[in-house]
């Protein structure tokens, strides 16, 4: 059950509820918003698990990922922009 709900988590289901025997779990992923200083919504970095970071614009478009193991940063596309975490550098 457990795995499923993983599963369903990584596929972009932003939260889910789990009711058994009167308890009540709710598994979140990570998400930071990206604002400017009025306040307006620049884009979003989503925690994918195991350290992968992915980052999409205002209306949802991917825009890029970083992987800490290889301590990379690729568009959406796949090419390399750089090493280290250069996410915000994408929008």
């Amino acid at each position: 059950m457990i795995t499923n709900l993983l599963q369903r988590l990584k596929q972009g289901s932003r939260k889910l509820h789990i009711e058994r025997v009167g308890i009540k779990f709710t598994l979140k992923m990570a998400e930071q918003e990206l604002r400017d200083r009025s306040g307006k919504l620049l884009g979003k970095i989503r925690d994918l698990g195991a350290g992968k970071l992915e980052i999409r614009n205002a209306s949802g478009s991917l825009k890029g990922t970083y992987d800490p193991r290889s301590n990379e940063t690729r568009n959406a596309s796949g090419s390399l922009i750089g090493k280290g975490n250069l996410l915000s550098s994408l929008l």
